[in-house]
């Protein structure tokens, strides 16, 4: 009998209708339709990665259409809080990843590359996701396309 092979990642998404309650940073998980959140799970087997370099790079939409409100907030406000988020976890959970984030509209700029997220750039690195990421309202996306 041949040997099977265990496949290093399982992947499995899931459809939730989720309703935003931005007062009280809740959420009411109404039933699984095909649209709105997706959660996303991914479980690898177990294995060291001590001597694996992992590079996360984030890629943002700072066209007009993210200065939609939605509930208060704007769909850039929500992307802002995510990614500050993201390097935080990243920070307190003592891993070594370097993130890069690049954002565009009809144009296309690197806000930072290849930094490892470090308590001595974390307040540094979050001031340049408040400062420069912004929705445009004049720009699209389309023209980032072009080849």
């Amino acid at each position: 009998m041949a040997d099977q092979e265990t496949p290093l990642v399982n992947v499995s998404a899931k459809s939730l209708n989720i309703i935003p309650t931005l007062k009280d940073k809740e959420s009411i998980i109404l039933n699984e339709k095909e649209e709105n959140f997706k959660v996303l799970s991914i479980k690898t087997n177990e294995y060291d990665t001590l001597d694996v370099e992992h590079h996360l790079i984030l890629s943002l939409d700072r066209s007009g259409s993210m200065n939609h409100d939605q509930n208060g907030e704007t769909k850039m406000d929500q992307t802002k809080h995510t990614v500050i988020n993201i390097l935080r976890w990243i920070l307190e959970n003592n891993y070594k990843i370097k993130c890069s984030i690049i954002i565009f509209d009809n144009e296309t700029n690197i806000l930072f590359e290849n930094i490892e997220i470090t308590k001595e750039n974390i307040v540094e690195l979050i001031s340049i996701i408040n400062v420069d990421v912004y929705a445009n309202p004049r720009r699209g996306w389309r023209g980032a396309l072009d080849l």
